[in-house]
């Protein structure tokens, strides 16, 4: 093969990733190092490229991403992947609104905190929610738990607030479990959605409308 032929004859991407990576038959990188050798500035940059590439896949291989941002990820693909997704309807099982007051203070218009209780097979969430007197609007603060896993409040899970079909918006659970939202909008049907990682996702209806209960 003449000097000119090989500095004309440009390799294809693959053949200088191949060669990066010290692969292929002992033939063709002998030629494509002749090529190299005899002075294409064009390969060389090529190759140059592929070679900084592996030497970052090297060092990547070792990283391990931190717990939290794993369980962020995997929350938030729960929350945005097909509509197959596994999906948890959370139940109701306490409202203190619905709760009888002691006598002495029936007929008193409260309109307090109302501290709800959810549960969904072996999830469950804790939420107070509380309507700012002067906006009118909704303050929201919950707490996710694994009842299967004692002592496990679930950190880094998304936690979406709709307003009826819209996201109004989103945070993450603090190192207990804990989240909160200020100022969710009061005249739309309030849903919260959990992202359960590797186990799709829960949904929670919010009571919205705080009516001064009888006491």
């Amino acid at each position: 093969m003449s000097a000119s032929y090989r500095k004309e004859r440009h390799a294809a991407d693959e053949e200088w990733l191949d060669y990066a990576r010290e692969l292929g038959d002992g033939p063709r990188r002998a030629e494509l190092s002749a090529h190299l050798a005899s002075g294409c500035t064009r390969c060389a940059t090529t190759v140059g490229l592929w070679r900084d590439a592996v030497s970052a896949g090297h060092r990547d291989r070792g990283y391990a991403p931190p717990d939290a941002a794993v369980r962020q990820a995997l929350g938030s693909f729960s929350l945005n992947r097909p509509a197959k997704a596994k999906s948890w309807v959370a139940t109701l099982v306490f409202d203190s609104f619905r709760e009888t007051a002691p006598a002495p203070v029936r007929g008193a218009s409260v309109a307090g905190p109302r501290q709800l209780f959810y549960r969904a097979g072996r999830y469950a969430v804790r939420l107070r929610a509380e309507e700012e007197q002067d906006t009118g609007r909704v303050s929201l603060v919950g707490q996710v738990m694994d009842e299967q896993e004692p002592g496990d409040f679930m950190p880094g899970v998304t936690v979406l607030v709709f307003s009826g079909t819209e996201a109004i918006d989103r945070t993450l659970t603090n190192r207990l479990g804990e989240f909160e939202f200020q100022g969710a909008p009061s005249e739309a049907p309030l849903q919260l959605a959990i992202g359960l990682a590797g186990d799709g996702f829960l949904t929670v209806a919010v009571p919205i409308k705080s009516e001064a209960r009888e006491r």
